[in-house]
């Protein structure tokens, strides 16, 4: 990891975390006040969130994120490449429940196959796992939780140039 530290991109991508980080918490919290206010909301809210990491965190433009692909939730494209396929839960679904996590993963695995996509993620706004498919299992890329105070730099590995 330490040549990849060297890099401009990646010190560029870190600088843009740290700035942009707190906003991306102020926001995911008002976005999930709909689950305190009802006790649950809907995987919309967790879509939401993710749109905000990935636009206003890291580095992607509203434009290359693409919802309801062929059944996947969430698709990342760049120049006409699908990059990531995300499976979204509700708020909360996934975090300590790894037979959904499992359930989830094997969804985004289905999606990604069926659309030759390479990375899967799976996301319920609280929690961030994105892994590479590799030799028929999965790589792991990044596994973050949403609600740390100090933003994750391994996200890196999600950005455009990651």
């Amino acid at each position: 990891m330490a040549g990849i530290k060297e890099l401009a991109s990646y010190r560029s991508c870190v600088q843009r975390f740290r700035e942009n980080w707190p906003q991306f918490l102020r926001q995911r919290e008002e976005r999930l006040v709909q689950q305190h206010r009802h006790g649950a909301a809907s995987e919309k809210v967790a879509e939401n969130i993710l749109e905000d990491l990935f636009t206003l965190v890291l580095d992607w433009c509203l434009s290359d994120l693409n919802n309801q692909v062929d059944y996947a939730d969430l698709v990342l494209s760049r120049l006409g490449l699908k990059y990531l396929l995300v499976e979204v839960k509700r708020p909360g679904a996934l975090a300590w429940n790894r037979h959904a996590v499992d359930a989830a993963l094997d969804q985004a695995l289905r999606y990604a196959h069926e659309q030759k996509v390479r990375c899967v993620g799976i996301s319920d706004g609280v929690m961030f796992y994105a892994a590479d498919i590799q030799h028929g299992g999965l790589k792991d890329r990044v596994f973050v939780a949403l609600q740390d105070q100090d933003p994750p730099e391994r996200l890196w590995w999600l950005s455009v140039h990651g």
